[in-house]
């Protein structure tokens, strides 16, 4: 029986390394849509930046149809959601004889993930004393950049209300999760630019709308774009202009550098406004590589960035989406699999509601993943194949449980 557990562990671990993707998965998301007629819809969002798509609380898919503008609900055609003409608002789907929950196959959904997002090498930079720090331990300063776009208005919440998320002491915040998970290994803090000169949040004003930073329609977003690459060259050219308008602002004896390695640790950007909800990729919460620009902040280049909106900040899972996505930058993989038009995943759930990194709701990560990942653990105990005592941590903050184990 403990030989059975230790395969079946193993088998886990090699689970948890074959899976590398910078997504995060979100269900039954509330947004809102508007017709050309000028209807508002109420509808939801399921998915994560690889494949997301619209629906309604029962389960019909809806898309947008292209050659009208109106949201309507979907069918499916070879692997594909196809738009029909049956409006939103204007007719009960369950006349309409098509099934619920439609999304592409799981074949174009793996392309998607191989292709969207490529993993760009990291930058080979030497410091100045050539040694790297060990990783995740200690002090990570957290640089959170505000952004609007041309045609909105400048933030009303005042900054404490996301700073309450990111740096509470005394509930439940970002900051409180990483001492915690980290048995008091990592604190990590966070600032926010432009620096406001009062309560409220001051926001760097992108040079164009948000519409240009949407998907291409003809009829009702003519200034999107139009590709990936028109996505990325956006993308990429508002976040090195924020970065650019902030850096003077960032005190030079700030160490952004934790790891030494010529990389400023970590730098959000918190987008003004709700997720684009379906077919975006630009407008959704997601981990990437400033890869087209080297910008720098006192001396040390901007890589790795997360992409965050604003109105997740009103969810009730708003500090365990900070929490996933700080892990994921930490170096973790996410665990969930892809699921089908039922809701199921393709067989295979690694660790369930068990992580962090599968099922965001606050919980611990996996003692594999905080010894691989976050580094504090010790990772000598993480393969053993000899009998013997061994002393391991326990997931919460009570210290050790001792392990006999007899081969």
């Amino acid at each position: 029986m403990k030989m059975f557990y230790l395969l079946a562990m193993f088998s886990l671990i090699l689970i948890m390394q074959s899976i590398r993707v910078s997504a995060a998965y979100r269900d039954f998301i509330p947004t809102t849509m508007k017709q050309p007629n000028g209807m508002i819809i109420h509808v939801f969002a399921s998915g994560d930046e690889y494949y997301n798509w619209l629906h309604d609380i029962t389960g019909y898919t809806i898309v947008q149809n292209h050659s009208n503008g109106y949201y309507v609900y979907a069918n499916s055609q070879n692997g594909e959601v196809v738009a029909s003409n049956q409006v939103v608002g204007e007719i009960n789907p369950e006349t309409l004889g098509i099934p619920k929950w439609i999304k592409i196959s799981k074949e174009k959904y793996l392309l998607r993930r191989q292709t969207l997002f490529p993993k760009i090498e990291k930058p080979k930079l030497k410091n100045s004393n050539n040694q790297v720090q060990v990783k995740n331990i200690e002090t990570l300063n957290n640089l959170v950049i505000f952004v609007r776009f041309s045609d909105q208005n400048e933030f009303t919440e005042q900054t404490s209300f996301f700073g309450d998320q990111f740096n509470s002491t005394n509930s439940v915040s970002m900051h409180t999760y990483y001492e915690e998970v980290s048995y008091n290994q990592l604190v990590i803090n966070t600032s926010f630019y432009p620096s406001p000169s009062g309560a409220t949040v001051i926001s760097y004003r992108a040079s164009h709308p948000r519409g240009y930073y949407c998907v291409y329609d003809a009829n009702t977003n003519p200034e999107g774009y139009k590709n990936d690459s028109e996505r990325w060259d956006r993308e990429h050219t508002i976040l090195m202009n924020a970065v650019n308008s902030v850096s003077s602002q960032i005190p030079p004896n700030k160490d952004i550098d934790n790891d030494n390695d010529g990389l400023v640790d970590k730098v959000a950007f918190m987008i003004q406004g709700p997720d684009v909800g379906s077919g975006g990729k630009l407008l959704l919460p997601h981990k990437s590589e400033l890869s087209s620009f080297d910008v720098k902040i006192n001396g040390k280049r901007v890589w790795y960035y997360n992409l965050l909106l604003s109105s997740w900040a009103y969810n009730p899972r708003s500090v365990s989406v900070l929490n996933y996505e700080m892990f994921d930058t930490l170096g973790a993989p996410d665990l969930y699999h892809y699921k089908d038009k039922d809701g199921n995943t393709d067989g295979v759930e690694p660790v369930g509601k068990w992580d962090l990194m599968e099922d965001d709701n606050n919980q611990h990560m996996g003692a594999y993943m905080k010894a691989k990942y976050g580094h504090w653990l010790d990772t000598n105990i993480l393969a053993k194949t000899k009998g013997g005592i061994y002393t391991i941590n326990k997931l919460t903050m009570d210290k050790i449980i001792v392990i006999n184990f007899h081969n």
